[in-house]
């Protein structure tokens, strides 16, 4: 008789983890799209209880994710933001050497590290710049999950919170929205900070992070404020966000000389970015805001199981609530429905988490069918692979030649 070890909660042999085990250290080398997804696996084992391979297992998993994000296609879509905006910003900075001359105003923090980079490299490859912004992004976001977020988590059920978070990290986001995603985990850094009252750190960390993106500064705001509203407050502010996302959709031009008239051309600017939003099907609208409305759906179905939970945790989930209804609100603009997607991409953990504590073993269970079944689509992590953004586009999803995807970045 084997000894036993435990998947999902359920007792196996512990052959089965020996065989995960050695499947997963072989496709180290042959594949980052497997590994991921038997990191995930691990993570749902008894191992995912020992803290060094806990640990090790989501470095490794980052690793397999940034190298499956920079591999995507590059100057297919008109609407690729690498080399409309990113490229760009990258050339002023080596033809003037100022960070301001990118022209982004108080968004000077992504100007700032690529002026680091250039110090370093004269690179001229965007998937190198790529490949670089996101690696940021992916350390900034091992360093909150491992001190801000995860000591607040029960031993039992970390490495299970680490496999959804891997699970449901949305690498076509962080393949394309370079400067949004690189503010996301400062900001979360300084969420976490607020929530143990170590306010003025927060604060810090709140302003670089608007240094990076503005975005910041509004998400950031409404964390504070939605705890402290009224649920008639609340659906006040919605009303808002429906209100001001239709009349950008059907009149932009309106809009933006509105905001100009009044002093307040910067965000006059981000409006007229939406514009693009006008030309846009409804499909596609949907198909954006999927993961808002499963976070409604998650919600409505665990709202019995939230009654017992502590003041932390219940201000996460307020924010992440009310934040993604505004984000819903906000569909018909698609580049403004980027304002929240930190709560689906980075927090899903957080709302996971009480149906996780209640229904441990069923959780467990979609964890590693979900796993499993991923492990056969290699565009699942970019949305089925979208029309030119598409992965494993410089190398493929595979390879017989130990880490021959290092040779593609």
């Amino acid at each position: 008789m084997y000894n036993k070890i435990k998947l999902a909660n359920i007792e196996i042999p512990k052959v089965t983890l020996y065989i995960i085990f050695a499947l997963y250290v072989i496709s180290i080398s042959i594949s980052p799209h497997i590994c991921l997804f038997l990191s995930i696996i691990l993570l749902c084992t008894s191992l995912g209880e020992i803290k060094i391979i806990r640990n090790v297992i989501f470095f490794i998993s980052l690793v397999m994710i940034l190298i499956t994000a920079s591999s995507r296609q590059i100057d297919v879509n008109v609407s690729d933001d690498l080399i409309n905006t990113y490229m760009p910003i990258y050339y002023s900075i080596l033809t003037y050497h100022n960070i301001t001359s990118s022209g982004l105003g108080i968004e000077i923090g992504y100007p700032f590290y690529l002026s680091i980079l250039q110090g370093v490299s004269d690179f001229r490859d965007p998937r190198e710049l790529l490949f670089l912004s996101i690696m940021a992004t992916l350390i900034m976001y091992y360093i909150w999950m491992m001190f801000f977020f995860l000591p607040k988590v029960d031993k039992k059920y970390k490495g299970a919170t680490l496999a959804v978070a891997l699970l449901l990290l949305q690498v076509g986001i962080l393949a394309q929205f370079l400067r949004q995603e690189l503010a996301t985990p400062f900001i979360l850094i300084s969420i976490s900070l607020w929530l143990d009252s170590k306010n003025k750190l927060s604060i810090l960390f709140a302003i670089i992070a608007t240094m990076i993106h503005s975005s910041s500064l509004i998400i950031y705001i409404f964390f504070i404020l939605f705890p402290l509203l009224s649920t008639n407050k609340k659906i006040i502010l919605l009303c808002f966000f429906m209100l001001f996302s239709s009349l950008v959709f059907l009149s932009p031009g309106v809009v933006v000389s509105l905001f100009n008239s009044v002093g307040l051309g910067f965000i006059a600017n981000k409006i007229a970015y939406y514009q693009q939003a006008k030309s846009l099907a409804i499909a596609d609208s949907l198909s954006a805001g999927k993961f808002y409305v499963l976070i409604v759906a998650i919600f409505f179905l665990m709202r019995n199981l939230t009654k017992d939970i502590d003041r932390r945790e219940k201000n996460l989930l307020v924010f992440c609530f009310w934040g993604t209804l505004c984000n819903l609100t906000l569909i018909l603009l698609p580049n403004a429905a980027r304002l929240f997607m930190l709560i689906p991409n980075f927090l899903f953990p957080i709302i996971i988490y009480p149906m996780m504590v209640k229904k441990f073993r069923l959780t467990l269970v979609f964890i590693i069918i979900s796993a499993i079944i991923s492990i056969f689509f290699p565009q699942r992590l970019f949305g089925g692979g979208a029309v030119g953004f598409e992965l494993w586009n410089s190398y493929n999803w595979y390879g017989l030649e130990p880490f021959y995807y290092l040779y593609g970045i």
